[in-house]
């Protein structure tokens, strides 16, 4: 069982209220004085996944979570932590005497217990630039651009490390870095592609390797 660790005055939280979930957070001298638990994605835990999801996080001068801009982790645990800290309160931080915005990095730690179901083990893949790999893509289906982000000016890149399998289709996204807005729109567009296998000695193998997926507004 974990206990949830603020990096910043060492503030430690009963252990009960966050099993298998563990929260950091690192900035200026603040406190969180309400906090709403991440709920582990019941698919993400019976497929064995953990891992950090990292935010971050822009605070209003009341102290609410105003926006989240950026995200980075595995795409299946995004959601239930944005979800959470969307909802977190923060004590207003005051400079020379006037309560003002402020940005904060947090991190989620999604942890399964040693005996929760794991994957079997299968063969480690190779590892391929992207730029070699995308030159094997056989089916390629573009992203859709959120009407909102577009609305809202918002454009960026989201960075993929994925696994393709050996029958080259998409076997797991491990991780995604960008645009909280944009990620999703991104990792459902990936999912769909497929690749030319990869062959080593004749035999198929598994491959992982990085994705850019741009958004710009003139698309």
């Amino acid at each position: 069982m974990l206990r949830a660790l603020f990096a910043v005055g060492l503030m430690i939280l009963p252990a009960a209220g966050f099993q298998n979930i563990g929260i950091s957070d690192s900035g200026p001298s603040k406190r969180i004085v309400k906090m709403i638990k991440p709920v582990y994605p019941p698919d993400a835990k019976a497929a064995g996944l953990q891992g950090v999801v990292r935010l971050e996080v822009v605070v209003s001068k009341a102290g609410t979570v105003k926006e989240i801009r950026n995200a980075s982790g595995r795409p299946e645990l995004i959601p239930a932590a944005a979800d959470a800290v969307k909802n977190w309160l923060y004590e207003p931080v005051l400079k020379d005497g006037q309560a003002v915005d402020f940005i904060v990095t947090v991190d989620v730690n999604f942890s399964l217990a040693k005996e929760a179901a794991r994957k079997p083990a299968t063969q480690a893949p190779i590892e391929i630039g992207g730029t070699a790999q995308e030159s094997k893509l056989i089916n390629k289906v573009r992203p859709v651009y959120p009407p909102e982000a577009k609305a809202a000016g918002l454009q960026g890149s989201v960075k993929l490390v994925v696994v393709i399998a050996e029958n080259g289709t998409l076997g797991e996204i491990r991780s995604a870095n960008g645009p909280l807005p944009l990620i999703d729109p991104a990792v459902e567009a990936v999912r769909q592609w497929t690749w030319k296998p990869t062959t080593r000695d004749g035999v198929n193998v598994p491959v992982i390797t990085e994705i850019m997926i741009n958004f710009k507004l003139s698309q």
